[in-house]
């Protein structure tokens, strides 16, 4: 279901290749090659992590 995994007591959570997916874009957001300040790179990842957390906030 869209990267949730829903377990048999009716709890919903992340899916595990949804959490590697996040991992693996943090640390492609943080990569220091890219020539963005550092300001710039925490506004991309705390975009990218409240977009996630919206997305995945609905599981317990």
């Amino acid at each position: 279901m869209l990267g949730f995994r829903i377990h048999p007591g009716g709890h919903v959570s992340p899916a595990p290749k949804a959490i590697e997916r996040l991992k693996d874009r943090v640390c492609a957001l943080w990569d220091a090659r890219q020539s963005v300040t550092t300001k710039q790179l925490r506004d991309q990842w705390q975009r990218y992590i409240t977009g996630w957390w919206n997305y995945y906030g609905y599981a317990n």
